[in-house]
C-alpha cells in the first residue's frame, strides 16, 4: 500500500485529525469573524481546505470560498484571488443558481462583493470566506490603508459573509495599521492560536486511524513521538512517513527530519516571528533549559504580569510548554534547531514587534463596560533601566505599586492590572478617574521629596471614558484601552496646534494628566476641576485625531 503519510500539501477529509472544537465553532457557531495565528507548518491551509470540504454536506447554508493572498498587494492582485476562489466553487455557486460567469466580469473586487451579496441574501445564503496567507494585507494596508479599510468593512458584514482570517503571527502587525474607526483585526478579536493536536488525536494521526493501515507500533514508541514533536502534525506526519518506508529506529528518522529543507525554514521562520521581548525569554529557557517565571524575570527586565502575557502566548502557539511551574522550549526539533544555529539567534532580526503582540487580543470577551480608563506609566523607565540597574527600576514600580493600590481601592475603582512599566485602572466616573489620577501625583512628589533616591518617580498619565472589554480574571482591553495609554504617552511632536490650543513647546513631558474630549464633556463643570486644551493630537495606530486636554487644579 503507498504511504498514508503526507508532507508538505494539504490534508482534507479522512485525512484530517483534530481541530473539532474549532470547526463547529466556525459551521454552527454565533460568531461570525475569527482571525487564527499559527507557526508555520502547524496545519492552518489543511484547516481552510478541509472547512471548504465540510461545508459541502454538513453546511449548505454556507458556500465555502478559500481565498489565497499569498504574494497579493493591490487591489488587482486580490481580486484576481478571489476570482480563483470563486471558480474552485463553481459547482456550488452553480447549484445555487449564482452563475460565476457573471461574478467573474466584475471591474473591481468591490463591485464583485457586491455582486455576490445581492445573490447570497436573496438565497438566504451566506459566502465563508477562508482568508489564507492573511498577513499579506499588512503590505496591502501600508500602500492603500483605504483598501484596507473598505476590505475590513467587507469581511465583517455578517448580512452576507462568516469569514476566517488565518495566518503566521506576522498577521498581529495588520493592527498596527492606521485605519479610520479602528484598526483591521478589530472585530476578529479575540485571536486563536493553532498550536499542537490533543494527545488522541495525535495518536490517531500517527495509526492513520481513518484506514488503520498506519504504523503499528509499541506504545512507547508512539508516545516518544509526541512527547519529541509536542504533538505537531507536521513533525508526526514526517518522522511517521520516515518510518514506514524504511528499516530505521526513531532516532535516524528525526535526524532526517532535521535534514529537510522545509523543516529548516520553518523553523527559521518561527525564530523571526518572534517578537523581542518574546525572544528574549525564549532564549532564556533554551540557555537554562527549563525556567520558572522568578528566573525568566532575573533576566528579562519586565514585571511577572508582562512575562505571564508573554508566555501565555508562546505556549498557545506552541514554542513552549509547562512542566510544573516550569516552561521548557516544547518540542526536541525546535530545541535542536536552536542549537544548530546558537551562534547567529542574536543576529535574527524580528519581523514581529513587541506593540502588535501586546495589542491582539487573545482572551474571550466575557462583558462590555463603559467605565473611565486611567493609564499610567513610568517617565522614561527604559533610560532608568540602562542608567541605574535593573535594580532600581523594579524598586521604583514596587513603590508606585504601594501608592497606587490603595488609593484605587479608596476611591471605588472597579479594576487594577500592572505590566511592566505600566499600569492600568477603571472607575465608574471620570470624576473618580481624575480624583485618584490627582492623588497619585500628590503621594509621587510627597515620596520624591523625602526619599533618598537619586532617581525621581516621573509619571505619564492618560484619562479616557469609552467602552472596554472584560476578558479572564476581569482583564480589561480593547480600543478603548488602547487609546488611554495613547494619550498617555503623546509627545509634542504629535500636536497639531489649534486656535485655543497651546504651541508644541507648552505639551507637557511628564507629571500631568492629559484627558480625551469624552472626559473632558463629563467632568468641565465640575468643582475644582479647571482644564486647557491642548490641541488637535495625532494618536500612534490610531487614524482619528482626538482633542486632548490637560486638567489644571485650582489653587
Amino acid at each position: 500500500m503507498p504511504n498514508p503519510y503526507i508532507v508538505g500539501t494539504a490534508v482534507v477529509g479522512d485525512r484530517f485529525y483534530g481541530r473539532e472544537e474549532l470547526i463547529n465553532q466556525v459551521l454552527t457557531g454565533e460568531r461570525d469573524c475569527f482571525c487564527l495565528m499559527g507557526t508555520r507548518r502547524i496545519g492552518k491551509t489543511s484547516f481552510l481546505r478541509h472547512l471548504e470540504f465540510l461545508v459541502k454536506e454538513k453546511a449548505p447554508h454556507f458556500i465555502g470560498v478559500y481565498w489565497d493572498l499569498q504574494g497579493c498587494r493591490v487591489e488587482s492582485d486580490l481580486t484576481e484571488q478571489l476570482k480563483n476562489g470563486l471558480l474552485d466553487a463553481e459547482e456550488e455557486l452553480e447549484t445555487a443558481g449564482i452563475n460565476y460567469d457573471r461574478l467573474e466580469e466584475s471591474a473591481s473586487l468591490f463591485a464583485l462583493f457586491r455582486l455576490l451579496k445581492r445573490r447570497l441574501m436573496r438565497l438566504n445564503k451566506k459566502l465563508l470566506l477562508l482568508i489564507d496567507e492573511a498577513e499579506s494585507l499588512a503590505e496591502v494596508g501600508e500602500k492603500d490603508k483605504g483598501l484596507l479599510g473598505r476590505l475590513h468593512s467587507v469581511t465583517q458584514d455578517a448580512s452576507f459573509t462568516r469569514t476566517v482570517l488565518c495566518g503566521s503571527r506576522r498577521l498581529s502587525e495588520v493592527s498596527q495599521l492606521e485605519l479610520v474607526g479602528s484598526d483591521f483585526l478589530d472585530g476578529f478579536e479575540p485571536v486563536l492560536f493553532f498550536s499542537s493536536l490533543v494527545d488522541t488525536d495525535a495518536d490517531a494521526l500517527i495509526a492513520q486511524s481513518h484506514t488503520d493501515q498506519g504504523l503499528q507500533i509499541p506504545d512507547e514508541i508512539a508516545t516518544e513521538i509526541k512527547e519529541r514533536t509536542n504533538c505537531h502534525p507536521y513533525l508526526i506526519q514526517s518522522i511517521c512517513l520516515y518510518l514506514y518506508d524504511h528499516e530505521m529506529d526513531l532516532e535516524r528518522a528525526c535526524d532526517y527530519v532535521m535534514q529537510q529543507g522545509m523543516a529548516e525554514k520553518a523553523f527559521a521562520d518561527d525564530f523571526r516571528y518572534l517578537s523581542p521581548i518574546e525572544k528574549d525569554i525564549l532564549m532564556q529557557i533554551y540557555q537554562m533549559e527549563q525556567a520558572a517565571i522568578p528566573q525568566i524575570q532575573q533576566k528579562v527586565l519586565l514585571d511577572s504580569d508582562t512575562i505571564k502575557g508573554f508566555l501565555f502566548i508562546l505556549e498557545a502557539c506552541g514554542y513552549v510548554k509547562t512542566t510544573g511551574e516550569n516552561y521548557r522550549i516544547a518540542n526536541y526539533f525546535f530545541t535542536r534547531w536552536m542549537k544548530s544555529n546558537e551562534a547567529r539567534l542574536e543576529e535574527i532580526a524580528s519581523v514581529v514587534s513587541d506593540a502588535a503582540m501586546r495589542d491582539i487580543e487573545t482572551q474571550p470577551v466575557t462583558n462590555y463596560l463603559t467605565e473611565a480608563i486611567v493609564a499610567i506609566d513610568l517617565y522614561e523607565s527604559t533610560p532608568i533601566a540602562n542608567r541605574y540597574g535593573a535594580n532600581v527600576l523594579m524598586e521604583l514600580l514596587g513603590v508606585l505599586r504601594e501608592i497606587i493600590r490603595p488609593i484605587h481601592q479608596t476611591h471605588n475603582g472597579q479594576f487594577l492590572r500592572s505590566k511592566a512599566d505600566d499600569f492600568l485602572m477603571t472607575f465608574k466616573t471620570p470624576q473618580d478617574a481624575i480624583t485618584v489620577a490627582w492623588e497619585v501625583l500628590k503621594q509621587v512628589e510627597a515620596y520624591n521629596q523625602t526619599s533618598k533616591s537619586s532617581v525621581p518617580i516621573e509619571l505619564h498619565i492618560g484619562v479616557h471614558f469609552g467602552e472596554t472589554r472584560v476578558g479572564w480574571e476581569d482583564d480589561r482591553y480593547g480600543d478603548a484601552v488602547n487609546r488611554t495609554f495613547r494619550v498617555a504617552s503623546l509627545q509634542p511632536e504629535d500636536i497639531i496646534e489649534t486656535e485655543g490650543g497651546v504651541p508644541q513647546s507648552e505639551v507637557p513631558l511628564k507629571n500631568a494628566i492629559l484627558i480625551t474630549e469624552h472626559v473632558y464633556e463629563a467632568i468641565k463643570e465640575g468643582e475644582g476641576m479647571r482644564c486647557r486644551l491642548l490641541g488637535l493630537f495625532k494618536l500612534r495606530g490610531i487614524a482619528e485625531r482626538h482633542m486632548i486636554y490637560e486638567v489644571l487644579r485650582d489653587e
